[in-house]
């Protein structure tokens, strides 16, 4: 008998478990994002109070037309390509070596990041979550932490007030541009 997971509105097989065991999963990160996000941090009834949100914006931000010389585009979308290779081979390790022995989220938060404002796009939570390749709840605390270091900043999609962005503050994109400089010398 097929059923509608009402979260998703997609068409199932009840007897399917790992489909229901990824709906729960899916609610329950939601849930915790709710919570972090300040979306259920009321408990009295009255409408959530939004937690100030700073915008991100270095020159190669998703949400505005580039400013950068066809030249200077060609270097980033260059140093974007050098960028995922860190990171597929940073994933390639796993096949040799156990993930946990290499966890570094926060780097590979701040490689995905990077990578993203050079292809100009802009990175959702869950999506960087995913990217952490660690356990959500502990991709979420990693972001908690670096937004609250300065090195994130977040900020609402005005399209749709669900999802949140998040992108690397002014000072840790020169960072990683001072890093990735040393690196090519």
């Amino acid at each position: 008998m097929e059923q509608m997971l009402p979260s998703m509105g997609v068409r199932t097989a009840d007897h399917d478990p790992r489909i229901r065991a990824l709906e729960t999963e899916l609610q329950r990160i939601s849930s915790i994002l709710d919570d972090i996000m300040g979306a259920n941090g009321r408990r009295d009834g009255a409408a959530p109070v939004p937690l100030p949100l700073p915008r991100f914006q270095h020159p190669t931000s998703y949400s505005r037309p580039s400013l950068l010389a066809p030249d200077d585009k060609m270097a980033k979308r260059t140093r974007a390509k050098l960028v995922r290779h860190e990171i597929r081979r940073r994933r390639k390790r796993e096949t040799c070596w156990p993930a946990d022995l290499f966890a570094d989220p926060a780097w590979d938060m701040l490689l995905d990041l990077y990578a993203a404002a050079c292809e100009e796009k802009e990175v959702s939570v869950s999506s960087l979550c995913i990217a952490a390749a660690v356990p959500a709840t502990t991709a979420l605390r990693w972001i908690k932490t670096l937004v609250a270091d300065g090195i994130l900043l977040r900020r609402e999609d005005a399209d749709d007030r669900r999802r949140i962005f998040v992108g690397l503050s002014d000072d840790a994109f020169a960072r990683m541009e001072r890093y990735f400089d040393e690196l090519e010398d």
